[in-house]
């Protein structure tokens, strides 16, 4: 039975097997060496990707809200701690995240994880 196979690499086992790498060859699946060209990674299936497969970005950390934060996500943020959370709280609501960041400075390190 004749298969169709995609040529990984370019072999030439004989004047009636032989292929060049990139093409298709319609081979019978039942010769005694296609098996092996097949095992040593001459032949496949399918071509391979053409492109590797890339991972999806991870998402984007949720946006913690400055008016609306408990004192413990406040305290969470980097760089914040217990005492700076308490003054975000008492200052607590701002108009603007720069107003926010004009009246405490040392929430423009950590400003992309925020929001109002």
């Amino acid at each position: 039975m004749l298969v169709q196979f995609y040529v990984n690499r370019s072999f030439d086992v004989s004047p009636s097997l032989r292929a060049t790498q990139g093409t298709w060859v319609s081979l019978d699946n039942s010769h005694r060496r296609v098996g092996a060209l097949i095992a040593q990674g001459y032949l496949s299936s399918k071509p391979p990707d053409a492109k590797p497969k890339l991972q999806p970005a991870p998402p984007p950390e949720p946006k913690t809200n400055l008016n609306y934060a408990s004192l413990e996500s406040l305290d969470a943020l980097p760089g914040i701690g217990e005492a700076r959370a308490r003054e975000i709280a008492d200052l607590r609501p701002f108009e603007s995240l720069d107003e926010a960041i004009e009246m405490l400075p040392y929430l423009a390190e950590v400003e992309d994880l925020l929001t109002l």
